[in-house]
């Protein structure tokens, strides 16, 4: 499985590299890098690749909604609640996150709160 993950990482970090060799972003790199980092528990790059891919407006709808989404799992579990709230509440907010996605955030949106208070 970890050799898995390693050639997950060094397809997304190429596929990120060429695109910017180009002069452009790309979501989609950002995402699949996010999504690596978060299997290998790496948060904090998972986070720093989910904002990047955040700041490109070309993210839209359920897209948009589910990097919101990963990035409060990363926040969640690096017990930054309130960061986590922050992006559960930006995935709700966007009305192409539907079905279980959707109630997924719900939960996770309750028990980030919940652990919050304590």
């Amino acid at each position: 499985m970890k050799y898995l993950k390693n050639i997950l990482l060094t397809a997304a970090l190429f596929m990120n590299a060429s695109f910017a060799a180009n002069g452009g972003d790309n979501d989609n790199c950002h995402v699949t890098l996010g999504k690596t980092y978060s299997s290998q528990n790496n948060l904090p790059s998972a986070i720093v690749e989910f904002t990047a891919a955040l700041d490109i407006p070309e993210l839209i709808g359920s897209d948009r909604a589910i990097c919101h989404a990963n990035l409060a799992h990363a926040y969640y579990n690096l017990g930054d609640f309130v960061k986590a709230i922050n992006h559960y509440t930006a995935a709700l907010a966007i009305p192409e996150l539907v079905g279980t996605a959707r109630a997924d955030c719900r939960v996770l949106l309750g028990y980030a709160y919940l652990e919050g208070e304590e």
